[in-house]
């Protein structure tokens, strides 16, 4: 995660092993003294997670989906799928593992959600 203040920037690496991964939850984010009732959309992930920098461990991590390069809920969806499928994780090794972050063309999804729709 890349947090920029002006003339400097800092970044934080945080590992979590596949193993120690308990939940993937979205969920929103307001700030620690925000009092606005409107919060900022996050993938949380609970776990046991190691700061590398530190040493210190947590048990959440909240991932801002606006910091992410894929869709968000493309991006919530690979990790699930990750979590309960462990013999698929390898297809992160793949060169072509970027496919996977890729939503379908638009058109593609508009045919699949009027497939979905009840007919009245």
């Amino acid at each position: 995660m890349r947090r920029h203040i002006p003339f400097f920037t800092s970044t934080t690496e945080q590992v979590i092993e596949w193993d120690h991964i308990e939940s993937i939850t979205p969920a929103l984010y307001s700030g620690p003294n925000s009092k606005s009732p409107t919060g900022h959309p996050v993938i949380r992930i609970g776990g046991v997670i190691v700061d590398t920098r530190t040493g210190e461990k947590t048990s959440e991590l909240d991932v801002p989906t606006y910091r992410l390069i894929g869709e968000p809920n493309t991006v919530y969806g690979l990790l699930r799928f990750l979590q309960e499928n462990p013999d698929q994780r390898h297809l992160l090794s793949d060169v072509d593992s970027v496919e996977l972050l890729r939503p379908p063309p638009l058109l593609e999804r508009f045919r699949i959600s009027r497939s979905t729709e009840p007919t009245s």
